[in-house]
């Protein structure tokens, strides 16, 4: 008995708890729209950066392109100057350059990028004797026809190695200070090429990045779609509980004005006392032991 009525209590009696309980969810439900209303803010913020970013692609792609156009038009200028200096190179003194490592290796990446030998069969005494000697016409052909566009970035890399080198055991051959002069020139289309490789590089990455940029433009438009789901369903949620929770007050505040208020509370109250303590009324007792 004492089970059943609290059941009644809770059911029905005990209006102040179901108020609160109906409170405490609009609490939560509030709450849990709040944060779908920040998570909506911040990829909202997060697709206009990433929409700046796709607007901006064609113009910076131009501009990557006068970038590389400008690189091929400075190796040009470079490549024409290395040529002309090749032109005063008189060869007298050239096969008197006296050996030391930075002639040495210079000669080899003349042996090896304009002959095809390998670095290995390199001999300095034999490639003076030949390339600068007997057959000093071909060297210079084969010089002037040299592209460092064409090598390949190891290649390139030896350029750079060279340059940094100590020369100053041969500072007074004249043929030797030119041949420095289009090695000055050579280093420079080094450092160009370093630099549309680079740029070229990004160029061809630009595909990939849109790519990225578009499929971060599409998860935010689904995050920012799923916040606003979720705000309208919490703002329904709420809007329902508010208007329960109002009924509830209204209705309470009806039964109040009743005017047997009072006496409907005072009657009920003696219902439950009695059932509560059944077991304590003799006539019950006497009932139940008849019956047992």
């Amino acid at each position: 008995m004492n089970t059943k009525l609290t059941q009644i209590r809770r059911s029905g009696a005990i209006f102040d708890q179901s108020v609160k309980r109906i409170s405490d969810m609009i609490e939560k439900f509030e709450v849990e729209k709040a944060a779908a209303n920040e998570s909506k803010t911040k990829n909202m913020e997060e697709k206009a950066r990433v929409e700046n970013f796709i607007s901006q692609k064609d113009v910076k792609q131009t501009d990557m392109k006068k970038r590389d156009n400008k690189k091929k038009e400075e190796i040009v200028k470079f490549q024409n100057a290395a040529k002309d200096s090749l032109n005063r190179i008189t060869f007298k003194d050239l096969p008197k350059v006296k050996k030391e490592e930075a002639v040495e290796r210079l000669f080899r990446f003349f042996y090896t990028n304009l002959y095809h030998e390998q670095a290995e069969t390199f001999e300095f005494n034999k490639f003076i004797k030949v390339a600068l000697k007997e057959e000093k016409i071909v060297f210079q052909k084969k010089l002037a026809n040299f592209s460092l566009v064409r090598c390949t970035p190891e290649e390139r890399e030896e350029i750079k190695a060279i340059k940094a080198m100590n020369f100053s055991t041969n500072e007074e051959n004249e043929d030797l200070a030119v041949m420095l002069e289009w090695l000055d020139y050579t280093y420079e289309i080094y450092l160009l090429l370093k630099e549309r490789d680079d740029l070229q590089l990004k160029m061809a990455n630009v595909p990939a990045v849109e790519s990225k940029y578009n499929f971060k433009l599409e998860a935010c438009n689904k995050l920012i779609d799923e916040c606003e789901t979720n705000i309208f369903t919490f703002d329904n949620y709420i809007g329902q509980l508010k208007i329960l929770r109002s009924k509830f007050l209204k209705a309470k505040e009806s039964f109040d004005q009743l005017p047997q208020h009072e006496d409907l509370v005072h009657s009920v109250e003696n219902v439950f006392s009695l059932i509560e303590n059944y077991d304590q009324n003799p006539q019950l007792a006497s009932i139940l032991r008849k019956t047992q």
